[in-house]
């Protein structure tokens, strides 16, 4: 979504939301003035409209601060797109298994909060009407699915701790060599082998189903792909070598749909947790501006 229509369409969330609040705590209104429930439930769900509504907007705000600060650093540096399409650090990467708990857990928070409502009006109300008692527990299923993802995520980083990937240049160029290494620290010195896979991804916004049932979905496609087995080399690192085409897409992490690479390392080898974690590489196009 557009920062603007975002901005917009978060308001639309907050403003009521807040007004819930209000009647809830009694700044407004008469919260017993026609109320068919414990005032609990009413201040959940104003909760849920505000966060929404103030995600929303952040979101928008924060589109509209990135593009911004994108723009002027794209008018100075028109040919050079990594200093303006991603914040990147030109020795390395970590890997994204702490955006992955912290986003999980989020989801989770808000899915059991968002469902509160309904929980009480299956179980608890005096009418206690069936479809309310089922449906929510299927979305309760889905948040025991993403809490365990998430319980594999911290395991890995519990065993592993936060790996940082180390660029030998900086930036990838199309038609030479990705060249990195993964340092082999605590029980990652006891991994084996590894397996490399660099791929560029195309996110697509399509249109999904018919009528009403009609959405738009992120697709991701790989438009080029290539993995390694790798083993520690004398210094001890993993150590990794893809040699790119001339025609190598250009990095657009910037851009929506974007378009990004990145590297996936995974290892089996090892009893309990096993490493996996993906790092966004940066490649781009030589020469000349991404478009």
């Amino acid at each position: 979504m557009r920062p603007v229509p975002a901005i917009v369409f978060g308001s639309f969330f907050a403003l009521p939301g807040a007004l819930v609040l209000l009647v809830a705590f009694g700044v407004v209104g008469d919260l017993n003035a026609g109320r068919h429930g414990p005032p609990w439930v009413i201040e959940v769900v104003g909760l849920i409209f505000l966060g929404v509504g103030l995600w929303i907007v952040w979101t928008g705000v924060e589109t509209m601060r990135v593009r911004r600060r994108a723009t002027e650093l794209q008018r100075h540096f028109p040919s050079e797109p990594w200093r303006w399409d991603y914040p990147w650090s030109e020795t390395g990467i970590a890997d994204r298994s702490g955006a992955g708990i912290v986003r999980g857990l989020v989801v989770v928070a808000f899915l059991e909060l968002f469902l509160t409502p309904f929980h009480w009006v299956g179980w608890f109300s005096p009418e206690r009407p069936l479809p309310f008692r089922i449906f929510p527990l299927l979305f309760d299923a889905a948040a025991l699915g993403v809490l365990w993802y998430t319980g594999i995520l911290v395991a890995r980083r519990r065993r592993f701790g936060r790996t940082v990937l180390d660029f030998e240049r900086f930036p990838f160029l199309a038609g030479s060599t990705v060249a990195v290494s993964l340092p082999r620290f605590g029980q990652l010195a006891l991994v084996p082998r590894l397996t490399a896979t660099l791929r560029c991804v195309q996110e697509r916004y399509e249109e999904r189903g018919s009528g009403d049932d009609r959405s738009t979905q992120i697709v991701y496609y790989a438009l080029w792909s290539r993995t390694l087995d790798v083993e520690p080399s004398r210094r001890g690192a993993f150590e990794m070598r893809f040699d790119l085409p001339d025609d190598a897409p250009s990095s657009e992490l910037s851009a929506r749909p974007a378009r990004f690479w990145e590297l996936e390392l995974a290892s089996g080898d090892l009893p309990g947790a096993d490493y996996r974690a993906t790092f966004l590489a940066p490649v781009y196009a030589r020469g000349r501006a991404a478009r």
